[in-house]
């Protein structure tokens, strides 16, 4: 899966761990997301251990205090009674009794969720046309999750703090800053050269329109539109049009062949298809049909040439023509706990899996990263140029500007081959993420350019950036003191190429995807930006973790966000175990995949990341690597049997390897080819010829602790892999 993390992108299907497990669970106060006030700094977290006889998860949630800030409901107080009343019976219960006695909890701490059943079949899934009194209500179950695009979920709603809050629909979410901040810019797109603006009250208008559209050519709900296209208006408008009519909206990578897309559409049972152009149409046309729930398809930029494909513009005037009874209907059918947006993964293991994401999910993830990072209403801008199929930029880029009424402008589709630069010196964002190659070219393209520079201009840049890094060093050791000459250092040097940049407004600068290299992290250091470091997956709704600039570890991934939950499953000697993560973040379940779920999801509900990690006094957490290896139990040394994931890839290219050495013998073309084949796949899709493979080797044995490759860590020891593996490292240089 892909993922908003601080570690190589990965399928959470392992294996589930019981036993010792440490809690980490933050208690945070509520402020109101339209307070202008600075945040209250953050709490120290708490911990507890739970008895070592135990067999699972015994643990506890974070909870604080509910405040206000909700938006005002029209309704009666005899009706507000009664809706309060039901949506009271879904919240997890204060404690749960155990059978055997436990330390005393802490006083801000609320219970793992409770068990969860085996998934409902789908003719008993809960249906939202009971109900009618959404789009904020909720739908009664017991269930944790659900792999039923008709079901629902069992909110996990603390008893105080971040995790109470209220649940709202995406419908509310939007509308509540269409009301405040109606004539604040949403969306800025540049068309011909120029910038083209949407309010918040033409956004919210325009969405309706194309939800009236959706329904009109035959959406019907809890069936997907997917939308196959690069970042836009466009994209915006499908996503949350199809959640605003009571569908689902499904993002699909451009970089999808067409077996891919047509599994997206199959699997979502999708309705609907949004394409960009006629690159993207062209992938569609080709499976069109044998989807048989497919029954529209549009083409958002250019003029459609394909008979029986809708424009954009023929799709607005639709809109415009319907009336709004049958949208309302559907609105007053909306749970909060039910599937509004499907996130497929990467596929690496397997077919892509739909992660179900609920309003709830994004919303309060949305509202509780305004409240954690301290979001400014009306103020912040931020750019929208990483995959919106991807968690990471729907939220960043739709949702918590959405929470905060903040402006979303678009990069052109060339962003990542060298025109981000200029959109973001035009844009001046003031919240900026981005993965790692991101950063590494900002850094290599300085450097380019500062190699040019000599003499007392070269001194003088030198001497700027040592202050910029000695700066930034004492923030991350907690210290507020500056180096002598840091203000002048600023205004003659760094404040220059802050803006030189697009930088010069920035207050949130964070990679996540993967791990950041030291020199870019230093590099972006000496320039006085403090660039930080997240961590998640699209299974946690976005990141779980964030580093804060006065909470932060070089190399670590942060603290986990107030609202949230993580564990670490069974922890060694080390205070080492596989990260695990709780809270209204986690998603639904896969849809269609009951087994995949029941592997990611346990029984108390926390979802297994399949990350190592250790958690600090301060409660910031690092990543340390993978929990999966699979290894002989009398040695703990890796096997030489091949996985059941590498024996079927062997089967489909026709090999009848067993084992890596059958593999390596002789070695087995089939096997071999097939994987040249997928590198250079891959490799046609890379932003840069620094992210192609070049040369790769399969090696007899996985690295292990007892190999000497790894310590007990998890970290690798690059000296004894040079040394054990010199032959194949010169091969690929030579």
């Amino acid at each position: 899966m892909s993922s908003l993390v601080t570690a190589p992108p990965h399928q959470t299907n392992g294996s589930l761990y019981a036993g010792n497990k440490i809690a980490i669970s933050v208690p945070y106060e509520k402020t109101d997301v339209t307070d202008r006030a600075p945040p209250p700094p953050r709490p120290e977290h708490a911990f507890e251990t739970p008895s070592s006889s135990g067999t699972g998860s015994t643990g506890s949630s974070p909870d604080g205090t509910p405040t206000s800030g909700h938006t005002k409901s029209t309704a009666s107080p005899a009706e507000l009674v009664t809706r309060l009343g039901e949506q009271l019976k879904q919240v997890v219960p204060a404690r749960r009794e155990t059978p055997e006695k436990q330390p005393a909890p802490a006083p801000a701490k609320t219970p793992a969720p409770t068990p969860a059943k085996a998934p409902a079949p789908p003719a008993a899934a809960p249906s939202a046309s009971r109900y009618n009194d959404g789009p904020d209500q909720v739908v009664p179950t017991e269930e944790l999750n659900t792999t039923d695009r008709f079901g629902a979920v069992k909110l996990k709603i603390g008893n105080k703090g971040p995790s109470a809050e209220r649940p709202i629909s995406v419908h509310s979410l939007l509308r509540r800053s269409a009301n405040k901040y109606g004539h604040v810019a949403a969306l800025r797109t540049k068309r011909d050269g120029v910038w083209q603006t949407i309010t918040y009250k033409a956004y919210l208008e325009q969405v309706e329109c194309v939800a009236r559209a959706f329904i009109k050519l035959g959406l019907e709900p809890k069936s997907s539109v997917c939308i196959l296209g690069f970042n836009s208006p466009e994209w915006f408008l499908s996503a949350l049009g199809a959640a605003y009519a009571g569908g689902v909206a499904a993002g699909v990578y451009t970089t999808n062949n067409v077996e891919a897309c047509f599994h997206c559409a199959a699997d979502s049972n999708c309705n609907i298809f949004v394409v960009e152009d006629e690159k993207q149409l062209a992938k569609v046309m080709q499976f069109r049909d044998k989807v048989p729930s497919l029954k529209a398809v549009v083409q958002y930029s250019g003029t459609p040439s394909s008979p029986g494909v809708i424009g954009w513009s023929q799709l607005m005037e639709m809109g415009a023509k319907e009336g709004g009874e049958e949208l309302e209907r559907r609105v007053r059918q909306v749970a909060v706990n039910q599937v509004a947006f499907l996130i497929y993964t990467s596929g690496t293991t397997g077919p892509p899996k739909g992660v179900m994401l609920s309003h709830d999910n994004v919303t309060f993830m949305a509202t509780n990263c305004v409240r954690y990072f301290g979001l400014r209403p009306a103020e912040e801008q931020v750019v929208s140029y990483l995959p919106l199929s991807h968690v990471a930029a729907m939220i960043a880029d739709i949702f918590l500007p959405m929470a905060c009424a903040g402006t979303t402008s678009f990069a052109d589709k060339n962003a990542l081959k060298g025109t981000l630069g200029q959109t973001l010196a035009e844009v001046r964002p003031t919240c900026f993420i981005g993965v790692p190659r991101v950063f590494e070219k900002i850094k290599e393209g300085f450097e380019t350019k500062v190699g040019q520079t000599k003499g007392l201009r070269r001194s003088l840049l030198e001497w700027a950036l040592e202050r910029g890094r000695i700066s930034q060093t004492n923030r991350i050791a907690g210290s507020q003191s500056k180096p002598f000459g840091y203000g002048l250092a600023r205004r003659l040097v760094l404040c220059k190429i802050h803006r030189v940049l697009g930088l010069d407004r920035v207050r949130l600068l964070y990679s996540g995807a993967a791990p950041l290299a030291k020199d870019t992290l230093t590099f972006f250091h000496s320039l006085d930006l403090p660039l930080l470091q997240l961590y998640g997956m699209s299974e946690s709704s976005g990141p779980h973790t964030a580093c804060l600039r006065h909470v932060d570890k070089t190399g670590s991934v942060g603290p986990t966000l107030e609202g949230f939950a993580t564990r670490l499953d069974k922890p060694d000697s080390e205070g080492q175990g596989e990260i695990c993560m709780g809270g209204r973040n986690v998603f639904m379940g896969y849809l269609n995949l009951p087994d995949k779920t029941e592997e990611a999801v346990d029984a108390d509900g926390w979802l297994h990341s399949g990350d190592l990690g250790t958690v600090d006094n301060r409660g910031v957490i690092t990543i340390t690597g993978r929990s999966k290896v699979v290894v002989d139990l009398d040695t703990m040394e890796p096997t030489n049997q091949l996985s059941p994931p590498a024996l079927e890839f062997c089967r489909s290219v026709g090999s009848t390897a067993r084992t890596v050495q059958d593999v390596l013998d002789g070695p087995d073309e089939k096997v071999m080819s097939a994987i040249q084949r997928g590198l250079d796949r891959a490799n046609q899709r890379a932003a840069s010829g620094a992210q192609r493979v070049q040369k790769w080797s399969i090696l007899p044995v996985d690295f292990s602790i007892p190999g000497g490759e790894i310590g007990p860590t998890m970290k690798m020891k690059r000296p004894v892999i040079h040394k054990k593996y010199a032959q194949v490292i010169e091969r690929f240089y030579s």
